[in-house]
């Protein structure tokens, strides 16, 4: 069902580009770099005219771009190795650690005076408590991006686009935290990550399903040749009939099980080494919190022991005094209290990023034996 958004799209889009066969086997020579106006204005008539026109709409929804003035800072001309004719990336994130802004913050601490730093401490304590422990967040600073190889036909481009947009579209609706490394134990093997890095919505397997289907469209109205030219054996007019020797040709012809393979062991690899890292600043934090409470057990005993041998003399000759010192007294143990329960928390989070650390050992293991016999 259409978004009224699509539809106001659809409604509004220009027909003025009309396909012809020499328009679809024109060379399209734009420069490395952002698409030219043209070319997008021409890229969405021609996916409109053919019932395809969702793609582009829909891209322009995701990014939440009003004009399409806009979308040269997602789609580009690029230089691309091999045969490849496009490609899609999700954009460059940065990722922020809490926990080192935290110990930043900490070290922040010794610039200010004793009030202020206590203050400053419980409001650190109360930052990572309600991040519950978070290892990260992630930011997006980039766009993400669809890439192009200049040099090719129209025709070429659009079924390449196609291809590319469904890797866009879906891949913010189904599963952008799942490929993150914060989440790589949830494939025990190269295969289970290979089979959802192919079978997933915004997997190979259906972008080259809409990459070829808008091949074929634009091969019947003139394109002399398009690069998916090879799936046609694997359908039926647009019904995908041979599943296996799709997914095969994906896999193997393609290039894309070693691509997914190495690219598990990469993710693998930087997620055991960001959970060291974790683990490294939790034991931080845990050293913090026992240097704090060697410092606020002596002052509290000290206080307490005081104010029971004197609280009777204060009360007649100074009470204002013992107010203070009852308030003192009563803000050392809050802060106790609070560093006690952080504690517990840390504890906790440590006893849970032994056991992720330990999991990802094992796949690293389990991954290098099998890479080795040949799984």
């Amino acid at each position: 069902m259409k978004t009224l958004f699509a539809i106001i799209l659809s409604l509004s889009t220009s027909l003025s580009f009309a396909i012809t066969a020499d328009k679809l086997n024109e060379v399209v020579n734009e420069p490395v770099g952002e698409v030219s106006v043209e070319f997008l204005k021409n890229l969405k008539s021609t996916l409109h005219e053919i019932g395809y026109g969702y793609l582009f709409d829909d891209v322009m929804q995701t990014m939440r771009f009003d004009n399409i003035e806009e979308l040269p800072r997602v789609i580009k001309f690029c230089k691309l190795t091999g045969n490849t004719q496009g490609h899609f990336s999700s954009g460059t994130q940065n990722t922020r650690s809490i926990m080192k802004l935290a110990n930043q913050k900490q070290e922040d601490l010794k610039d200010y005076k004793d009030g202020q730093k206590e203050y400053l401490q419980k409001k650190i304590l109360n930052f990572i408590a309600t991040e519950e422990l978070s290892l990260y967040r992630h930011i997006r600073e980039e766009y993400p991006e669809i890439c192009l190889l200049p040099g090719l036909k129209f025709g070429e481009l659009v079924s390449v686009f196609a291809h590319e947009a469904n890797h866009l579209i879906e891949h913010y609706k189904v599963f952008d935290f799942k490929l993150s490394e914060d989440y790589i134990e949830l494939f025990e093997t190269a295969e289970d990550y290979s089979d959802f890095k192919m079978h997933n919505s915004s997997g190979e397997q259906k972008s080259f399903i809409v990459g070829y289907r808008v091949g074929k469209i634009l091969k019947e109205k003139g394109l002399i040749y398009y690069s998916d030219n090879h799936f046609e054996k694997y359908f039926d007019n647009d019904d995908l009939v041979d599943l296996s020797g799709f997914d095969s040709t994906i896999y193997h012809t393609h290039g894309y099980r070693n691509k997914f393979v190495k690219e598990y062991k990469t993710v693998l690899q930087k997620a055991y080494k960001s959970q060291l890292f974790y683990l490294k600043t939790l034991r931080n934090f845990e050293d913090s919190i026992m240097y704090n409470l060697n410092i606020y057990d002596p002052d509290i005993f000290y206080m307490t022991g005081y104010l029971e041998r004197n609280r009777k003399r204060l009360a007649k000759s100074d009470p204002q005094k013992l107010k203070e010192l009852e308030a003192r007294l009563k803000d050392g143990v809050t802060s106790r209290e609070d560093q006690m329960i952080f504690g517990l928390e840390v504890e906790r989070a440590i006893t849970r990023a032994l056991e992720r650390k330990s999991k990802l050992e094992d796949l690293l293991i389990r991954h290098s034996l099998d890479h080795l016999i040949g799984l």
